[in-house]
């Protein structure tokens, strides 16, 4: 009889287990899980800010998705933990991109906001985190969301 080998299932990958926020850091080399934790203090530190593990289909699977009390109905950022490749997705109605100067951003931003996939007038532009001074850039993108105060419409 054969034997049969069951590959245990990362805990980003396990859409039937919730993990915890420390298993899903810890699936990253300890140089991105400390980016990946350096960056979820900072987006909670904006005003009013509050995180929601859930499951978000693939490709981003098990992430964060943060909100703020001017904008509850849509998350402003997601931050997605997939091991080794961490990522930050911001998403962009058209009515805020029309208020924001992109000019003042750095152009691989910028080139990811361009290139983004548009979907219901939204925009979603996504990055793989690699340091702290990007993730820096892209809290100043979400910094500038909030400031123009344009509220994403939400879908009926």
């Amino acid at each position: 009889m054969p034997v049969v080998v069951v590959k245990a299932r990362l805990a980003w990958e396990d859409r039937f287990r919730a993990p915890t926020w420390d298993e899903l850091r810890g699936a990253s080399n300890k140089q991105l899980a400390a980016l990946l934790e350096h960056a979820r203090e900072r987006l909670l530190r904006l005003a009013g800010a509050r995180e929601q593990l859930a499951w978000h289909g693939i490709p981003w699977r098990w992430s964060l998705a943060v909100r703020v009390p001017a904008d509850p109905d849509r998350p402003i950022a997601f931050l997605v933990p997939q091991p080794n490749h961490p990522r930050l997705a911001v998403p962009l109605s058209n009515e805020v991109l029309a208020s924001i100067v992109t000019a003042r951003l750095a152009k691989p931003t910028r080139e990811a906001i361009v290139h983004a996939p548009l979907v219901g007038g939204v925009r979603w532009p996504s990055w793989e985190l690699a340091n702290r001074t990007q993730f820096a850039e892209l809290l100043s993108l979400i910094e500038l969301r909030l400031r123009v105060g344009v509220r994403d419409p939400v879908p009926a």
